[in-house]
């Protein structure tokens, strides 16, 4: 019934509604007439603003009628402001020209859209991917770097990543594409996958999430933002690395001459062999004893491709932005190993292929309302291969025994094949009642319905039927409104959210006498941010969120690759509280810092536990009541000499343990303490050359954290180091980066290499399994 509705709703509005669109657009240049990018160009008074593209063009949509002051400035240039009479249904077009400013006597003012949207009452980082999307940094290293963010990748390109935001981790953290859950696009959009070149910008919300989102979840997410197609572009590069490395990525758009039609293309391709070397125990088919060598990886190679095509119109009286997109994505990766380095696998292979439907639309239905609309559908198919009669060490060599009957991963082969059906459907709106006081709503729909095949798998104890043929079902409903006002001549903003969420499942038991499990579960959940403003570079903010998080299909299914279904599971239940503040250091204004604290408690907490040396399985466990503190300083000084630094300490601890000798211990393999360094050094010209240099390094440096659990009188203090703790701890860690990148000033080509743990340290993530030493990327990137 929901679905129809959606689809009534939305092709109601379709047919039915004709408003016009209020829009400002032009081209910003400098007194040569060269185009001028990134210059903010914002409505005073208002959120309303944008960055400048690379062809100097800016468009705002979405205002209503009336009289606005238009701010135009860019450092090094004097700042202008352009007085606009905005009428109904009508657009203005302009041409602005900059004039530069002598760096001395600058002083900055004008704060950019991506700096406004930072300082709202609910806490959220962003990243302008735009800047630097011409190194080769992965966006797991980008995002890693941000304060209360702890990226983990297992091992090579495309192996599983885990995020961990002030201490909640795993499915805790939900991902995002354009404010959409992302569960549809499979590994497609997976942030361990895809390259930069085709973000805009990451939005990392921390506590809160706003009801844009649409959506549960306990400790923040993670939302990818796209380029929106309304304006032309081109971006194409290509990276080669260590490992044998290949990526390729297409990001175009381009606007139909004389109309408001856009058609697009974004496409990726990778593969990478991922045979480095690193320290495992390999076992000898001699002696069965274990001895650490230095080895390579033998059977860890991924290929993956995804094209994706899209069309539609802006800026239309029949749609403020209609857009419809369809995709393919393939992903084919070797099998090397599980949970654990004490497993060697050499045979086995996991496929998943997708195949994506959406269609997005936007439209300003009076001045005061403008409603959003997203349906997607997508048929994911994955496959898992194990049905070799071989056991492999770490040297690559055949160690079977005389009584293995086959399958490397669990001692039985599998051939699995499972096809699932995924469909997503949002309604969002925002109803301005005045400048002071907005509402929002938004609905938002998820199904999977899931079957596969194996025919190596067990069957049901009581069915004789093998659960992996049994039809699986997971449907959510998530609901909101939000309400926002403004106090005090605007000094106090607050947001107050009230969500409720709907869960009907049905999954396959793989053990015991009940063929199947049904969970059914209704949830509400509310918060409230507020922010007080001190003056334009000063404020404290708090929020407070009693919430739910309904577990993912994915956790009740398994992922039909290491990850175990557990139809049992219920939701977490967490009240979080942020508190921090944000201020300028000095009289120039180029120092600023950051401070957030932050409570959970976490009830039901679902952890990822090993089972065996290679499976994982998401458990119900005890209580997690998590502290800490984040902090982060930024410095930007005239000689275009740039610093970050940020550092996070989350004291996470076990509680409501029935007594065990676990009682308020520490949550075990999850980083505490982390820190990052981050400079950049930018050169205009070099060598009185039409080429410009950017000079950037980072350093990453994580404390020592307990690889299993362990009683509270045994664990390790910080900065500890003690030969007794060896077998407890995953090590403290040290990881240096560094890179370049030469630009063309009158060319739209780049070129940037970069040395990733440039000190060739050994570096670990989850369950202690090593990452690659020192490795390589050069990148050359093409951009109009």
């Amino acid at each position: 019934m929901f679905t129809k509705y959606c689809f009534i709703v939305f092709f109601f509005f379709l047919s039915s509604i004709c408003f016009g669109q209020n829009a400002i657009h032009g081209y910003i240049k400098d007194e040569t007439g060269a185009y001028l990018t990134d210059v903010n160009v914002y409505l005073e008074g208002t959120i309303n603003g944008v960055s400048s593209n690379e062809k100097g063009y800016f468009e705002i949509t979405k205002i209503l009628p009336g009289n606005y002051n238009l701010i135009i400035s860019s450092l090094g240039y004097k700042k202008q402001t352009v007085t606009i009479l905005l009428k109904k249904n009508k657009e203005i077009s302009l041409i602005i020209t900059l004039y530069k400013e002598n760096l001395e006597e600058v002083i900055i003012k004008a704060k950019s859209f991506l700096q406004q949207k930072k300082e709202k009452p609910i806490k959220v980082e962003i990243i302008d991917v735009n800047k630097i999307s011409e190194r080769a940094t992965p966006l797991t290293t980008i995002i890693n770097q941000t304060s209360g963010v702890k990226v983990r990748q297992n091992s090579g390109v495309g192996s599983p990543v885990l995020v961990n935001i002030n201490g909640l981790q795993g499915d805790a953290i939900r991902f995002f594409k354009n404010g959409i859950p992302s569960d549809y696009l499979g590994r497609a959009f997976q942030i361990g996958i895809i390259p930069s070149d085709l973000i805009s910008d990451i939005e990392i919300f921390k506590g809160v999430l706003p009801i844009e989102l649409g959506a549960d979840a306990l400790g923040g997410a993670i939302n990818i933002v796209t380029k929106k197609p309304d304006h032309n572009f081109l971006t194409t590069s290509y990276e080669v690395g260590s490992f044998n490395t290949h990526l390729f990525n297409v990001n175009a758009n381009y606007i139909i001459p004389k109309t408001k039609f856009h058609i697009g293309l974004k496409s990726y391709v990778i593969i990478s062999d991922n045979n480095y070397k690193f320290t495992a125990p390999v076992l000898n088919s001699e002696t069965q004893n274990f001895t650490n060598q230095s080895v390579k990886r033998f059977h860890d190679g991924i290929s993956t491709s995804f094209i994706q095509s899209n069309f539609g119109v802006h800026n239309t009286k029949f749609a403020d932005f209609l857009n419809v997109e369809i995709a393919y994505f393939n992903f084919n990766k070797e099998i090397q190993t599980g949970n654990s380095i004490n497993v060697s696998i050499g045979e086995a292979t996991f496929k998943e292929s997708n195949t994506i439907a959406s269609l997005t639309y936007e439209k300003n239905i009076t001045e005061n309302l403008e409603l959003n609309f997203f349906t997607a559908f997508s048929k994911k198919n994955n496959q898992r291969k194990d049905v070799s009669n071989n056991k492999y060490n770490w040297l690559g060599e055949v160690i079977t025994s005389d009584n293995f009957s086959g399958g490397e991963t669990d001692d039985r082969k599998t051939d699995s094949d499972v096809n699932q059906d995924n469909f997503v459907s949002r309604l969002y709106g925002l109803y301005k009642i005045n400048n002071k006081l907005n509402i929002k709503f938004s609905s938002t729909f998820n199904s999977k319905n899931q079957v596969g095949t194996d025919p190596y798998q067990e069957t049901n104890i009581s069915s004789g039927i093998q659960p992996i043929t049994m039809p699986s079902y997971y449907k959510k409903l998530a609901s909101g409104i939000g309400i926002s006002s403004k106090f005090l001549n605007n000094k106090i903003t607050n947001e107050f959210t009230f969500k409720h969420f709907y869960l009907d499942t049905e999954s396959a038991n793989l053990f015991g006498d009940i063929v199947t499990v049904q969970k059914i579960n209704n949830s509400f959940g509310w918060g409230n941010s507020v922010k007080y403003k001190f003056n334009n570079d000063a404020f404290v903010r708090v929020s407070f969120e009693n919430t739910v998080r309904i577990p993912e299909a994915e956790e009740y299914f398994g992922d039909n690759l290491f990850n175990l279904s557990n139809p049992d599971l219920i939701p977490e239940k967490s009240k979080n509280l942020n508190i921090g503040f944000y201020t300028n250091l000095n009289s120039a204004k180029n120092i600023f810092i950051d401070v957030n604290t932050f409570y959970r408690d976490t009830e039901n907490f679902i952890r990822k536990l090993p089972i065996g040396f290679v499976f994982t399985q998401n458990e119900n466990t005890d209580t997690q009541i998590t502290k800490g503190i984040e902090m982060s300083l930024k410095s930007q000084f005239k000689n275009n000499f740039n610093t970050s630094l940020s550092i996070t300490y989350q004291d996470m601890r076990r509680v409501d343990t029935n007594g065990s000798a676990l009682e308020d211990s520490r949550t075990p393999n999850t980083p505490y303490l982390f820190t990052n360094l981050n400079v950049l050094k930018s050169y205009k010209t070099i060598f009185k050359s039409p080429l410009s240099l950017d000079i950037y390094a980072n350093y990453n440096f994580t404390e020592q954290y307990l690889l299993t659990a362990t009683s509270k009188e045994l664990e390790p203090v910080l900065f500890e180091r003690d030969i007794r703790f060896t077998d407890l701890i995953i090590p403290e860690q040290h990881q240096v980066d560094v890179g370049f990148t030469i630009k063309h000033q009158k060319l739209p080509i780049s070129i940037n290499t970069e040395i990733t743990n440039s000190i060739n340290s050994k570096l670990y993530d989850e369950f202690r399994v090593q990452k690659p030493l020192r490795s390589f990327r050069l990148k050359i990137t093409y951009k109009l």
